[in-house]
Order: structure tokens, then C-alpha cells, then sequence
């Protein structure tokens, strides 16, 4: 499926989403590119928010070129999000790492790194897609909405690089068995490392607000919430406050 890959590696970036862009523009026969920076500039988050970093934070994208429906970008989300977790895991088994929806990462309950994913669409189907991740290795912002750390605060450990190659293997592994087998296995390791299920949760969507208890994400990865009515709702963006 990825038979054509390729690293690049730099010292500082303007935006790492935007440099794999520029790559991909000349480089269109490759299946999967991975870019990695010591320093990004103008870090993006998700709604247009700035991802604040310093060097030594890790700080990637990857592009993938291949098809998909846009009505799996929800599964595809929470592969991202538990292929991150998996390689976090495998370097630093003794921290405590959790899922927040829709693709945060926390340590306990303060918020370490996030995805943004940016998607190219071509007659109603995705034709490739670019995955930006941001960790707190080594800083981390204080801000207003939300606890934040960095894994300096938990280990000296620190190897940008190596989670990066991990990161490339780990991310192109999963898509290749969610694409022969289902999105089942997923969803249980999601639902497994997300600490908001069984609790109730406030959910802003846009400019409305919805509060019930997280039960579960279905199989076109929504968040399932059911309210003190015993209603189902069903939420496909948004976020937890």
C-alpha cells in the first residue's frame, strides 16, 4: 500500500504542514512523506488556534497519498490519534498517557500535544492528507482553557527522532490493517485510553452546546453521548470543555 516513502529532515520550518505541501507538489509519486523539524515558527492548531513550541518539541507532518471516503476521516482521526499513543507507550511505558476527543493527547489530565489534519478533496473523495503533530517535549504554554505539561516534567528521556521514525512506521502499520481488516480493534484501544468515557461531558459544536455522558464512539467513529433524557446524541466534531 506504501510501497514508495521518504524522510525529510530539517532545522527549522515555518510551518511543517506547509513544507510537506511544497514537497509533495514535486514529489507526487510518493505513497507517504514524513518531515521533521528541531524548530517550527508558526505552529496551527485546530479553529486557526497557534500551536506554541520551542526546539527540542516534537513537531511533524505527514502526508498521505492515497484515497479515501471523506466519510472514514473520523476513523482515520482516531488511527492517527492511537498510533501516536502506541509509540508514546512503547518509550515511556511508566506515563500515564490518555485520549481526549477528538485527537488530544494528555498526561493524566493536562494536555501534552494535539493533530491537526488537513485534507485535499477532489470530487467528493479525499485524495490525500496531511497529519501535523505536535508534542510537548521540553515546554509547554500555560494557557487559560486548559492544564498543559511536557514529558520533561516526567523523564530526561528525550528522543524527538526516534518517535518520529516510530511515529512513520506506526502510522502506516495501522492504515494497512484497518484497510484489511475493520475499525473495530481501534475504537476498543480508543475507548480504552480515552479517561471521559462513562463521565459526563460538556461538548461545544460550533454555537451549541450539548452535555451528557460520553458512552462510546460507533463504528463512523461519532461521539456517542446520552443525555439525562435518555436521548442519543451523536457528535462528529467539536470539543470537550
Amino acid at each position: 500500500m506504501f510501497e514508495k516513502c521518504e524522510n525529510f529532515f530539517f532545522s527549522c520550518v515555518e510551518n511543517t504542514n506547509r513544507e510537506i505541501k511544497k514537497i509533495f507538489q514535486v514529489n507526487k509519486d510518493i505513497d507517504f512523506i514524513s518531515l521533521h523539524t528541531k524548530k517550527q515558527i508558526i505552529g496551527k492548531g485546530r479553529k486557526l488556534n497557534k500551536w506554541i513550541s520551542k526546539e527540542g518539541d516534537f513537531t511533524c507532518s505527514y502526508l498521505i497519498n492515497k484515497s479515501f471516503k471523506i466519510s472514514m476521516l473520523g476513523q482515520l482521526n482516531i488511527i492517527i490519534s492511537i498510533s501516536i499513543l502506541e509509540c508514546l507507550k512503547r518509550y515511556y511505558p511508566n506515563i500515564n498517557f490518555y485520549l481526549k476527543w477528538p485527537n488530544d493527547i494528555l498526561i493524566d489530565d493536562k494536555k501534552i500535544g494535539g493533530v491537526l489534519i488537513e485534507t485535499n478533496i477532489s470530487k467528493g473523495v479525499i485524495t490525500h492528507l496531511v497529519v501535523g503533530i505536535g508534542i510537548n517535549f521540553v515546554s509547554n504554554p500555560t494557557l487559560e482553557n486548559y492544564k498543559t505539561a511536557k514529558i520533561l516534567d516526567f523523564t530526561n528521556k528525550i528522543d524527538t527522532v526516534k518517535i518520529f521514525h516510530c511515529l512513520s512506521k506506526k502510522i502506516k502499520d495501522n492504515i494497512v490493517l484497518w484497510n484489511e481488516k475493520n475499525f473495530t480493534s481501534f475504537k476498543k484501544k480508543w475507548m480504552k485510553s480515552c479517561k471521559d468515557i462513562g463521565n459526563e461531558v460538556l461538548i461545544k459544536m460550533g454555537g451549541k452546546h450539548f452535555i451528557g455522558v460520553l458512552k462510546e464512539i460507533d463504528d463512523s467513529a461519532l461521539l456517542v453521548l446520552k443525555t439525562k433524557n435518555n436521548n442519543i446524541i451523536k457528535v462528529s466534531y467539536g470539543d470537550i470543555i
